[in-house]
């Protein structure tokens, strides 16, 4: 019935919703594990999700380090991760995601990170990267800058809550007092940031361990990729709703300049309501024979859609916001 918690090093947390056709996989490569010197356990909450992650995982669920809980229902990823959280038992707590596969070496890269900082406000950044199998398209590069995937020039003394992302990072669970707030990110986005950003008060920094990497089978498409693009507006501008004059304009300032993204007055001339459509259908259509060239029209629709989203945090989602029905 599980790891001793006296002997456990490390925890992970693993949220899954609809993952079944990965996480036998995420499951395998956390259990073949290379190179750890103390017990781990693998804590995954699944979201009520509507395939079967029990069945895709299947017998693995016999092996005394998984341990498998359910939502009853669809909680959201800041409430399911605030159950992991809960359940785990480990001095370190490692967070990941339901359609993240490690590396082998992963666990052993964010035990040795933590053995050689002894700091207890010390969180680890690991590297994500596409399966190296897969063709990395432009738009794919292009979602992985909008989500703040890598970490490059992460140095012993950084500070900058901006960092805090839940696909790969681990943390001393004594530091952790924390969890995400389920209230105001009842859906994915900013809520590992606005989490980095209260325990930032508390002194939390950042290091880099780049041989924690992981492998993100989620691959952007475009219509996710604008509707992320909204959201992520939405989301910013509910956050920024329940804090203070001061909060806000630090907000405003960290975060807002991301809308602006491209060539500053020309994109804002170039798309606007009117123009959105034909500019989406263009980037659309030359996506299989312009891949480059589409994205780039892309890049451009995000800031539109980001601002658009700020604007209206009441409106659901794109096709609502634009009237495109």
């Amino acid at each position: 019935m599980g790891v001793n918690s006296d002997e456990l090093a490390i925890s992970v947390v693993v949220p899954v919703y609809d993952n079944a056709d990965v996480i036998g996989d995420v499951v395998r490569a956390f259990l073949t594990q290379e190179g750890l010197r103390s017990p781990f356990e693998l804590v995954i909450v699944d979201d009520a999700s509507r395939d079967d992650p029990r069945q895709a995982i299947g017998p693995l669920l016999e092996d005394a380090r998984v341990v498998l809980v359910r939502n009853e229902t669809n909680l959201g990823a800041a409430a399911t991760r605030n159950r992991g959280l809960d359940l785990a038992r480990g001095r370190i707590v490692v967070l990941s995601d339901g359609d993240c596969v490690p590396a082998p070496g992963f666990l052993r890269a964010h035990e040795t990170a933590h053995e050689e900082r002894s700091h207890v406000d010390t969180a680890v950044l690991g590297q994500i990267e596409y399966p190296p199998a897969v063709t990395v398209t432009p738009l794919m590069r292009l979602g992985n800058v909008v989500e703040f995937w890598t970490a490059p020039g992460v140095g012993e003394t950084s500070t900058d809550f901006k960092l805090f992302h839940t696909t790969n990072i681990s943390l001393k669970r004594e530091f952790v007092s924390e969890r995400f707030d389920a209230e105001l990110f009842s859906m994915s986005g900013w809520e590992d940031n606005e989490m980095g950003w209260r325990m930032a008060r508390r002194g939390l920094r950042f290091a880099s361990a780049p041989l924690a990497i992981s492998y993100h089978h989620h691959f952007l498409g475009p219509e996710e990729f604008l509707e992320k693009c909204y959201r992520y507006g939405r989301l910013l501008s509910r956050w920024m709703a329940a804090c203070s004059a001061e909060e806000r304009q630090e907000l405003e300032r960290r975060f807002r300049p991301r809308a602006g993204g491209g060539s500053g007055l020309g994109t804002r001339l170039m798309v606007n309501r009117i123009t959105f459509p034909i500019v989406r259908a263009l980037a659309a259509w030359t996506e299989a024979w312009g891949p480059a060239f589409s994205a780039s029209l892309y890049w451009k629709l995000y800031p539109f859609l980001f601002e658009r989203g700020f604007r209206n945090r009441a409106v659901a989602g794109v096709r609502d916001a634009l009237g495109d029905r």
